[in-house]
């Protein structure tokens, strides 16, 4: 049976739970604060209800976010708290390899990947549920 639960912050983003996974989706040019980032893991920890999920975060169409916001959500204390997994979605080949420069170096204790194809982001995920 497919559960289906959803938050939404209009205007900045839009969390769901679809056959357990969590998806995070941006509205358009968003620029992410600490603030902003603060608030989104805020959100999807209640939406999870303390429970651990993959997530599936698409930011093909997020303008940027800040490095404070970056650490954050690589932190085990902050981005990373009841996350089992992680799949990032990006627009393009060149985004694909500084995402994926940048998780070299910040090293997450989570699986994670970059991916180009939001199908193949979930079926990866799906070993994570």
């Amino acid at each position: 049976m497919s559960s289906h639960k959803e938050l939404v912050r209009e205007g900045f983003y839009r969390l769901r739970i679809e056959d357990g996974i969590l998806f995070a989706d941006f509205w358009p040019q968003l620029v992410i604060t600490i603030e902003i980032a603060q608030s989104i893991v805020k959100d999807r920890i209640r939406l999870q209800a303390a429970l651990e999920y993959p997530v599936c975060t698409d930011v093909r169409q997020l303008k940027s976010l800040d490095k404070a916001s970056r650490d954050f959500f690589s932190s085990e204390d902050g981005g990373l708290r009841k996350v089992s997994a992680g799949a990032l979605i990006v627009n393009s080949y060149l985004s694909k390899i500084i995402s994926n420069f940048y998780l070299r170096l910040a090293s997450p204790q989570k699986p994670a990947r970059v991916f180009t194809d939001p199908r193949e982001a979930k079926n990866w995920l799906k070993n994570y549920r």
